[in-house]
This record gives structure tokens, C-alpha cells and sequence, in this order.
């Protein structure tokens, strides 16, 4: 493979090339390709400016020896910036599997060049020693090369293996270095802090109506719960101010919390918010217009404004994801792509195993967008999702969209207290996170 692309890409040498993107697996054999093609155009005295975007698999998703050589890859197209003033290197990364290769050369006149590889699998399979399953045998790699301009319908085989590729790097790139921007849903979206609080109050009284149960409630907090009906939500405001996720909320109400009596409240509040969201009584039109009353200001236009920039919008919520579906198709939120809800969270057995719930979410939607999740930007209502997010490396944007908790948010934190600013927040994590790299251009992790 090696040689086809330093051949490939040496007949170039005095054609005009403007850019070259390439699309590896670990980039071991990428470098030298183009530090041969670079020489050539400099003995030729041409230093013309090239722009080359390489495309590499994400290293947490390699083995220790492929990520040491992604490694060599990153430091050596840092070198070559070095050696080469003329040349523009991005490196970004992919977390989908690897299926093929291919370098696509654009010459001045518009046309383009380019150099597609896979490898061929045997269809029998070989045992791997020790166990009981078997792999696919990897045989030698077929390449394809072909001249492009020749081919002006788009329906030609290889002009539609040049869109497929093209399209990686369209995505992958995006507008900047943040790729997906992933909303939280209660308090960030839809504001329901009200129903949240009653559906506490709710669950409790419930809760108090089972003898054998109500006796794990913490002593302190049934005094005052079962003092006055009237101070009950501001009991739990405080509770919920303080703590909003449901794991620290019961540290606060249990004594001990056995997992029926979770499961029990659990139930309890999710019904009472759904029945809250959705109220049972009302048509779908009368339904639509509550749902839109509930929405904050400017949601749908700040998402019309992200989806054309180009970021891609995902939602990662505790909220179950039917109804996170449910209310954004009845308020007429558009483009969201991606949703990453309860249902997910509670599958895959994870609670208590993690030490912030919000962490699996964030990471389960920059590996449902394919991106490394530092090109996640989090956009939350407490600063517990801002923990989640700096602890996996990923943006945050603080939603200080409930009066009573703007005032106790950290000043460093971008923040928005309005839709209307969101977008400018946005800029301002971008800048951020282009003045945080402080490694030349082709190694940051995108």
C-alpha cells in the first residue's frame, strides 16, 4: 500500500495540488508517502500551499501496539509541519470500524485523483487457537486507482466511493473542532424544575402509605416532610437545588435506600412526570400547545442556527427516551439526531458503577456520532453534568435557565441565561478549546 501512494501521490508533483485528504486505519504507513511527495515538490522548487486532512481510527479504540503506532503517526506529521512551512497537516479521528483506505488528491483546475484500497477476506474462516469462535482470514489488499475527471456521471462506481469517502471527511471536519453538541433535557430544553420537585413530593407520599417502607425515610426529613403539607415544596426545592441528580436526592430522604424502595420511587416520579408533561386529559392539539409552553424561549431557533453551522445536536438525558421523542416531536423541535436516554443508561446495567451517571451518556453519544469525545460540546443545567464533561475531557456550557439556581454557577463556566446567547457561548467554546491546544497543528485530538 505504501508504494501505491508514494507513486500515487508523485505523480502530482507539478499538477497543481491544492489539498489531499487521506483516510487510514493507524497512519503508520501514511507519513512517508507524503514526506516523499513534500521532497519532490521542494527539489522542484515548488512550495505552493498544500492542505492535507488525514483521517485516523480513534486510539481508545485500538489495541496498545496500533495505538503506539497512530502515536508515531501524530509525531511524525508534527515534523513534517516543522520540516515543511508550506504544508497544512489536521489530523482527526474516527471511532467507527475501519473498511477501507483511500487518498483523494484535488488539483487547482477543480478535478480530483484518487487511490482507494480494501482488504480482501477469505470466506473461511480460521479458529483462533484457545477459543471458540473464529475470524476471518485477511489476504492481500486490493486497490483500486482511478482518474476521476474522466468519469462525469455520478452514478460510476468509483464516483460513488469517492462521495462515501468524502462524505467521512465532511463529517468528521464539520465547522470546527467541536462536532456534536449534546443537550440535557429537563431544565435545559424543557423546563420542568416545577413537576420535578412535585414528583418528589408525590413519590414520598406514596412512599409513607407503605408501613414496611416508610421507616427507611431519614428521621430528620420525615419530621419536617410530615409537618406541614405546605412546606413540603420548599423542603424538597432545597433538597433538589442542592443535589438534583436522584442518587444524591435519596442520600438526603433515606436512611438506607434498598433497591425496591428506589425502584418504587422511581416508578412513582415517573409517572407523576409524565402525567405532568403529557397530561391524559388534554387533545393533541390542546397537548402541542402545552407541551410549546413548556419549551424555553428560542430552542428551536438556537437548534435551526447550530444544524446550520453544521455541528450535529444529540440529546443525553436520565429522562427516558420516549419521552424525550415524544416532546420534542410535539413541540416541533428539529434536528435532533442522536438521543441517549434512561432506557440505554438502566440496559446496560451501569447504575452505581460509574461515578457520574452523565459520564456513560456523554460517551455514548460521541460514539454513536463516531468522534473522540473531546469534539462533544455538553450542554447541561447543574454542575454536576460540568463535572461529567471535564472529567472525559468533553465542553460544557452551563444552561442557567431556572432563576433560582443562576446565581450559585460558577463565574469561569460559559454559561447562557437565554437561548438568545447560546449560540455566542458556542464561539466562545470553540475559541477555547483551539487556545488549549498547545501542540502543533496535526497532533491535537480531534
Amino acid at each position: 500500500m505504501t508504494t501505491d501512494v508514494v507513486d500515487f501521490l508523485n505523480s502530482f508533483e507539478d499538477s497543481g495540488v491544492i489539498k489531499i485528504k487521506i483516510l487510514g486505519h493507524t497512519g503508520r504507513s501514511i507519513v512517508a508517502p507524503i514526506d516523499r511527495f513534500a521532497a519532490g515538490r521542494e527539489a522542484a522548487g515548488i512550495d505552493r500551499r498544500v492542505e492535507i486532512q488525514i483521517l485516523l481510527r480513534d486510539k481508545g479504540a485500538e489495541s496498545p501496539r496500533r495505538r503506539a503506532q497512530i502515536i508515531f503517526a501524530e509525531e511524525h506529521a508534527n515534523s513534517l509541519i516543522q520540516k515543511y512551512p508550506w504544508l497544512k497537516i489536521e489530523v482527526r479521528y474516527y471511532s467507527a470500524l475501519q473498511t477501507l483506505r483511500g487518498t483523494i488528491v484535488r488539483l487547482a483546475d477543480g478535478s480530483k485523483r484518487a487511490l482507494f484500497s480494501a482488504y480482501e477476506w477469505t470466506l473461511k474462516p480460521q479458529p483462533i487457537q484457545g477459543q471458540d469462535r473464529f475470524q476471518p482470514i485477511r489476504t492481500a489488499a486490493v486497490t483500486w486507482s482511478k482518474s476521476l475527471q474522466s468519469h462525469k456521471s455520478p452514478n460510476h462506481e468509483h464516483n460513488r466511493l469517492l462521495s462515501i469517502v468524502e462524505n467521512w471527511f465532511d463529517y468528521y471536519w464539520g465547522p470546527g473542532l467541536i462536532h456534536t453538541i449534546a443537550f440535557d433535557f429537563d431544565d435545559t430544553i424543557i423546563d420542568t424544575y416545577e413537576a420535578k420537585i412535585k414528583a418528589w413530593i408525590f413519590g414520598i407520599e406514596q412512599l409513607l402509605r407503605e408501613p414496611q417502607w416508610a421507616e427507611y425515610l431519614a428521621l430528620e426529613f420525615r419530621r419536617s416532610f410530615e409537618a406541614s403539607t405546605e412546606a413540603r415544596f420548599s423542603l424538597l426545592k432545597g433538597i433538589v437545588d442542592s443535589v438534583p441528580h436522584a442518587s444524591d436526592i435519596l442520600k438526603n430522604v433515606l436512611r438506607s435506600a434498598p433497591s425496591e424502595i428506589e425502584d418504587f420511587l422511581d416508578k412513582k416520579r415517573s409517572t407523576f412526570r409524565r402525567e405532568a408533561l403529557f397530561p391524559p386529559q388534554m387533545s393533541k392539539p390542546e397537548l402541542e400547545d402545552y407541551v410549546n409552553s413548556k419549551v424555553f424561549p428560542g430552542v428551536k431557533e438556537a437548534f435551526q442556527e447550530i444544524r446550520g453551522r453544521g455541528y450535529s445536536i444529540a440529546v443525553a438525558s436520565l429522562t427516558d427516551e420516549e419521552r424525550i421523542e415524544s416532546a420534542l416531536k410535539l413541540a416541533g423541535i428539529p434536528h435532533v439526531g442522536i438521543i441517549v436516554g434512561r432506557n440505554e443508561y438502566q440496559d446496560r446495567e451501569l447504575k452505581g458503577h460509574i461515578k457520574n451517571d452523565k459520564i456513560f451518556l456523554i460517551r455514548k453519544i460521541a460514539n454513536l456520532s463516531g468522534v473522540p469525545v473531546s469534539r462533544v460540546l455538553y450542554v447541561g443545567d447543574h454542575e454536576k453534568d460540568e463535572a461529567a464533561a471535564r472529567d472525559i475531557g468533553a465542553s460544557f456550557i452551563h444552561a442557567r435557565l431556572i432563576a433560582s439556581l443562576k446565581a450559585s454557577a460558577d463565574k469561569r463556566t460559559l454559561s447562557f441565561e437565554d437561548y438568545s446567547k447560546l449560540i455566542h457561548a458556542i464561539e466562545l467554546a470553540e475559541s477555547r478549546v483551539r487556545a488549549s491546544e498547545d501542540v502543533p497543528h496535526a497532533g491535537r485530538h480531534y
